[in-house]
């Protein structure tokens, strides 16, 4: 093979990269493609992997989890970011063409007696996390792994860590965001009429069926068994959810108070 110059550090090298700063040997001049892959990679960090890690979600979501577990990551995009790009992309699509609705700014609406600091406090708490959509799913992973890790104790959940479970209930609730972007606009078209709850139960089913394939792939156990396992799985995180609601709401009430001690004090 011919030496090459490289044009980044002028090094003379044999291969398809420099053996001194390791740029590419095959470095083309900016064109409009170059353009499209900068923004691609460079702004929103989304390569061929984003792409790739859609379709493996929708034809093998286990086995992502299952490849990233076991060090096979470099063809996948990270979780996390996908999560964090996949609700940004939904809440965007979400407003497009939405009528904006009026909210009354009365935090004393939530009424029981409790102080205009305690009500605004636990207003500002459950409107924060709500309207922030990625923050949302974020938040409803840790109830979801710990009903998972309970259903399935006897398919020997204890395989993965923690921190592994995390990682592939970001996966999951990526899944879930793919599926409820494919059905937004027949949520819109159906809003406010006698079939958006038919719609929203035909969406949950989807959800659920994705869920049992997605853990079948993960546990060891038949289908009709994981399908039983994951319907005790959501019944466990309903469960979860509504402490994890109320924790939330107490940490907010006692924020608040904490607040109207402090101003008392002066």
């Amino acid at each position: 093979m011919s030496q090459m110059l490289c044009k980044n550090c002028g090094n003379e090298f044999e291969g398809h990269f420099c053996n001194n700063c390791g740029q590419k040997a095959t470095v083309k001049r900016l064109t409009y493609e170059s353009l499209a892959d900068n923004l691609m990679h460079g702004f929103l960090h989304v390569d061929k992997g984003f792409f790739y890690t859609i379709k493996m979600l929708f034809v093998n979501p286990g086995k992502v989890v299952i490849d990233f577990v076991n060090c096979k990551r470099k063809s996948y995009f990270q979780p996390f970011p996908l999560l964090i790009i996949l609700s940004t992309v939904y809440t965007l699509l979400d407003k497009i063409g939405k009528v904006a609705e009026k909210h009354s700014d009365k935090t004393n609406d939530i009424g029981l007696g409790v102080s205009k600091s305690v009500a605004s406090m636990v207003t500002f708490c459950i409107h924060h996390v709500t309207e922030n959509y990625a923050l949302l799913n974020v938040f409803l992973i840790p109830p979801f792994v710990l009903a998972v890790r309970i259903a399935f104790r006897k398919a020997d959940s204890r395989k993965y860590n923690l921190v592994e479970y995390l990682f592939g209930g970001a996966y999951l609730s990526s899944l879930y965001i793919i599926i409820s972007i494919f059905f937004l606009p027949f949520s819109r078209w159906l809003e406010h009429t006698d079939y958006e709850d038919s719609l929203m139960f035909f969406i949950w089913g989807v959800y659920f069926l994705f869920t049992v394939r997605f853990l079948y792939e993960l546990f060891t156990g038949a289908f009709w068994v994981t399908a039983r396992r994951t319907f005790y799985t959501f019944c466990l995180y309903s469960i979860f959810f509504i402490f994890y609601i109320i924790i939330m709401i107490c940490l907010a009430v006692g924020i608040g108070y904490a607040k109207d001690g402090i101003v008392s004090l002066f």
